[in-house]
């Protein structure tokens, strides 16, 4: 058995943290885990795609393209940049958040975010976008995008190979405790707004 996510976002969105959460999770189900981090110009809100593989008998950190399971967008425009990563038949779970990447407020070209939410629409069946930096404001701290998305993720019941309770614990066991509640707060507030938009039949 192997389950490989794709997790993508830009500098300073907490893209890391979210793959320690999802690797402390498997660990704690008694899988083995391999992760590897992209990183392009991070420290000035370029691109970071992180990957995780979950499974036995693993080979190579890297997931090749249509082989990841699940992916977790932290920025529009780079969760359409990792979609030629997921399978068919794979989820995805994206924020609507948009930063513009520093090349395009230096040319001043466009950024569409309608046309590329529209995109992953029709090219994801089952596409969960959510409004994370509202959720996480609402949460008490805008920066916890992350662990909203998380939350959205411990909907997935059953698709996870490892039970969706774990990802709660392993996400407050990678924070100091000073920021464990909001972040607690946020993942509750995540997973609520998931199910909210699921019933309401959104995103299809």
């Amino acid at each position: 058995m192997s389950f490989d996510v794709v997790i993508a976002g830009v500098g300073g969105q907490g893209n890391i943290l979210a793959t320690r959460v999802f690797a402390r999770a498997a660990v704690a189900a008694g899988f083995g885990v391999l992760t590897s981090e992209s990183v392009g110009m991070a420290q000035r809100g370029g691109p970071v795609a992180s990957h995780v593989r979950i499974g036995h008998d693993l080979s190579g950190a890297i997931i090749p393209d249509g082989k990841a399971d699940l992916v977790i967008g932290l920025e529009l425009a780079e969760t359409a940049r990792v979609l030629p990563k997921l399978r068919s038949g794979g989820q995805v779970i994206a924020a609507t958040t948009v930063i513009q990447p520093p090349a395009l407020i230096l040319t001043g070209a466009a950024y569409d975010a309608a046309a590329i939410a529209a995109h992953l629409r029709e090219a994801v069946p089952g596409l969960l976008l959510i409004d994370a930096a509202d959720v996480a404001t609402r949460a008490g701290n805008r920066r916890t995008v992350n662990s909203v998305l998380l939350g959205a993720a411990s909907t997935l019941g059953s698709f996870l190979p490892f039970p969706p309770e774990l990802l709660l614990p392993a996400l407050l066991e990678s924070l100091p405790p000073g920021l464990q509640e909001v972040n607690r707060h946020a993942f509750t507030l995540g997973r609520q707004e998931a199910e909210r938009i699921r019933t309401a039949g959104q995103n299809t």
